[in-house]
């Protein structure tokens, strides 16, 4: 069994239509694969102020199971998302997978906690699991 990779994505997005079941996020096209992390740590915390801040919204982590997707897991030094540099330990190995999440793949497992607009919209945890 392999071992289970979380992305985090707006939680409008995963409530949205998924064509044919799939998940590309935004910068798919420009970055090639879809970023993950291999644990529901404060990297994913990291990752949200560092390319998502400005965005608007509550954002969720989905647990992925790589053994039901049907693209390929790479573990890579972390990468830019879109124009945006990353600034993580480049020694540390991040899932890249090459091509869509499928969502037969894919469960929802905490939401990103975030500070109100007002107060900077910061990333600054991950919740409990939810359901």
């Amino acid at each position: 069994m392999s071992q289970n990779i979380y992305h985090m994505l707006p939680e409008a997005r995963w409530a949205s239509d998924w064509p044919n079941g799939q998940y590309r996020p935004e910068t798919f096209e420009a970055d090639g694969f879809v970023h993950c992390s291999p644990a529901p740590s404060m990297a994913l915390v990291d990752i949200g102020n560092m390319f998502y801040r400005e965005s608007d919204g509550d954002w969720i982590v989905l647990e992925v199971d790589p053994s039901k997707l049907k693209s390929l897991v790479k573990w890579e030094q972390p990468m830019a998302v879109g124009d945006t540099e990353s600034t993580l330990d480049k020694a540390v190995k991040m899932p890249h997978v090459y091509g869509p999440l499928d969502r037969e793949a894919c469960t929802v497992k905490y939401r990103m906690l975030r500070k109100p607009k007002a107060e900077g919209a910061r990333f600054y945890g991950i919740s409990d699991e939810v359901g």
